[in-house]
């Protein structure tokens, strides 16, 4: 393998690590468990709604 190679391999293995974290920090919930009408989105389709 050339330097040239490796470096992109480098990049590669860098990449999937990163986006392994940041899925990993998308799927588990920080804040606990919360009752789903707690949710901002659901005020607002029930506001939406009321209209």
């Amino acid at each position: 393998m050339t330097t040239r190679d490796k470096i992109g391999l480098a990049i590669l293995i860098g990449l999937f690590a990163a986006f392994c974290i940041i899925l990993a920090l998308t799927i588990e919930p920080r804040g606990g468990s919360h009752a789903p009408e707690d949710s901002i989105f659901v005020r607002q389709r029930m506001i939406n709604l009321n209209k």
